[in-house]
């Protein structure tokens, strides 16, 4: 194999994942111009190691040939060819990251978009799924009107709805095409090293994720977001936006299992604004999530049961419920264009006429007037104070709210 120049000095060498294929790694870092990085890279392919089990990684800019910063890197993980080994082994206790099964695809950067990848995400909780399941369980405390239902997430996981393509949807492609210089951005600002990847949890192989980024040493995982300038703010101030921190917990149980053997692994929440290049994170040990986490866990369990069992998530008795309803309120439907008919034979019998009775039934043609708009009324009282001024001057006059109750049939019927 061709020999790491002698300035390279190896930060760490373990066992690696034995999902990678690989039994030994040496992880490196160094500083490293253009010239050098090609020459080693062509040594290493002339000794026939691009066909073996060999992945190089570079996670940071290269220093061009003609300049000396010591503040880039270029770094990676070398893994040495052995013989191949069974994926997902029983590994050492002090080993980071036992708790998640390694799943591969063949990706640069981000999620792959392919039928593999749709195909494995079908058939677990995802990250982006976490935060529509800690909605129906009450575990967030101002849920955005934008979020899914549980039983829209139960009928895309048991196939009876088609997931929607989003890939040109301008805010997703946003994410996806700056999903790379904000890892590389934020590797340079921390010089911490992280890579997409995919996994499962080991005891509960249903929640899976696919990491925006996460060290080889599987004690950090970083979330990349090119959000909204409201969610980016949140992130100026040490805060991440309430709908997120599922997905962050439902990583970090992807990732070390149980919430109960946490110790002190690190969660990253990276936000980044590519039209200014600004970037910011918030920073948390996961055990900060550990009590969402819990919770999170045991509503996706009793989600993944009803997937698995084929009863949506609002239970027998309410289907049986529902469809009392829509067969009643079909029958309803029908008697109401049959109420109506009958209504306009007895206005055109009236014609012109004021009134008329008779059989039970009367009609009375009457005048009334139109209502009265009090907010312009207001305003032309008030013509210094704008509408939001005029809105808190009459609040304090506002009656005693109520109650309301909405029940609708979703299209297409019983779903």
């Amino acid at each position: 194999m061709a020999a790491v120049p002698d300035k390279a000095k190896p930060i760490s060498s373990q066992p690696c994942a034995a999902s990678w294929r690989a039994n030994w790694v040496t992880k490196w870092k160094y500083p490293m111009n253009s010239a050098e990085a090609r020459g080693w890279l062509d040594a290493l392919g002339r000794q026939g190691l691009r066909d073996c089990n060999l992945l190089i990684e570079i996670r940071a800019p290269i220093r061009p040939a003609n300049q000396n910063h010591p503040s880039l890197w270029l770094g990676g993980f070398l893994f040495a060819h052995a013989r191949p080994i069974p994926l997902n082994p029983r590994l050492p206790r002090d080993f980071r990251g036992e708790d998640m099964k390694s799943v591969v695809f063949k990706t640069v950067s981000g999620s792959p978009d392919t039928a593999e990848w749709h195909t494995w995400r079908q058939g677990g909780i995802g990250g982006s799924d976490a935060p529509i399941i800690a909605g129906e369980a009450g575990l967030l405390t101002d849920k955005p009107g934008w979020l899914k239902s549980a039983n829209w997430l139960y009928l895309i996981k048991t196939g009876q709805k088609e997931q929607e393509n989003l890939s040109n949807n301008p805010a997703v492609r946003r994410g996806k095409e700056n999903e790379e210089p904000a890892r590389r951005l934020f590797e340079e600002q921390t010089g911490i090293l992280v890579s997409p990847c995919f996994g499962e949890m080991d005891t509960h192989s249903f929640v899976r994720s696919s990491f925006d980024g996460m060290t080889f040493e599987r004690d950090v995982l970083a979330e990349i977001k090119v959000p909204s300038q409201k969610v980016h703010d949140l992130a100026k101030f040490g805060r991440v936006v309430e709908y997120y921190r599922p997905q962050l917990a439902h990583q970090a149980l992807t990732a070390w299992g149980h919430p109960e053997s946490w110790t002190d692994q690190m969660t990253f929440f990276i936000s980044y604004v590519p039209e200014t290049d600004e970037l910011v994170y918030v920073e948390r040990p996961a055990k900060d999530y550990r009590a969402l986490a819990e919770s999170l866990l045991a509503a996706e369990i009793k989600f993944w049961e009803s997937v698995t069992e084929a009863v949506p998530p609002c239970g027998v008795e309410w289907l049986d419920a529902a469809a009392q309803y829509i067969a009643v309120n079909a029958k309803l439907d029908v008697v109401k264009a049959e109420v109506e008919t009958a209504k306009t034979r007895l206005i055109n019998l009236l014609g012109n006429g004021l009134k008329l009775e008779g059989g039970g039934v009367s009609i009375v043609r009457s005048e009334r007037a139109g209502s009265m708009d009090y907010t312009a009324i207001l305003q032309s009282l008030m013509p210094d104070k704008s509408k939001d001024e005029i809105a808190a001057y009459c609040e304090p006059f506002r009656k005693e709210g109520s109650e309301t109750l909405t029940v609708r049939v979703a299209k297409g019927g019983a779903q």
